[in-house]
């Protein structure tokens, strides 16, 4: 059952049930943690019987709805509950029949699991793009900028993929990071200031390389 005191919640909510057909609806991240700031969206999860998947993004009254409906049939596979991981967490509004209930508990367990370990050749491709972009992206021009941007992206899901750990997006993988790995985390926000020296990158990608297991051919 839906208790909320907050009324774009609640207006959100209703839409979900009455316009969409939801029976179950799901609010997760920043706002279901509560460490949400004055911008943060409004990530919802809505479920009905059957129709078509969808998302709804938009601006309304100042804040952000970010909004997914699925059809039950999204959840059918379990195959497919790596895709849904970021509802871990989030408080269930409404729950028709315990459905949302057993979903949350169906991806505690995969969470609990891990994921997929890449294999020593996928990941020694990983550690090579690294080092590959990072020397394209000493050339100083608009390709090699845009490369050391690229990488500094890409290289916080690569520091969970190496470990063998789920990446849980920005937010709750620094908050990891900072916790297993202050050093790492520390280069990393000096290299992704803005003006940054091109030195903290290199510095940076030197330290998370040396602190990760490389796969060595045989």
């Amino acid at each position: 059952m839906l208790s909320t005191e907050d009324s774009h919640l609640r207006r959100f909510t209703d839409e979900l049930v009455g316009r969409h057909g939801c029976h179950t609806v799901i609010l997760y991240g920043s706002r279901a943690r509560g460490d949400f700031g004055p911008e943060s969206d409004y990530d919802l999860a809505g479920i009905r019987s059957d129709g078509a998947e969808f998302r709804i993004g938009e601006s309304r009254d100042g804040v952000y709805l970010d909004a997914f409906v699925y059809p039950e049939s999204a959840f059918a596979n379990p195959e497919s509950d790596a895709k849904h991981l970021r509802f871990i967490g989030g408080k269930i509004l409404l729950d028709r029949d315990g459905f949302g209930a057993r979903l949350m508990d169906r991806l505690a367990a995969r969470l609990a699991r891990g994921p997929k370990k890449l294999s020593a050749d996928e990941l020694r491709a990983q550690f090579t793009w690294v080092r590959k972009t990072l020397a394209r992206a000493r050339r100083g021009d608009i390709e090699g900028d845009f490369r050391r941007v690229w990488l500094l992206h890409e290289l916080l899901e690569f520091a969970f993929d190496a470990r063998g750990e789920w990446y849980r997006g920005p937010k709750e993988s620094f908050r990891h990071l900072a916790t297993i790995d202050p050093r790492v985390h520390a280069l990393y926000a000096e290299a992704l200031k803005p003006g940054a020296p091109f030195a903290a990158t290199e510095t940076f990608v030197a330290h998370l390389l040396e602190n990760l297991s490389e796969p060595h051919h045989d």
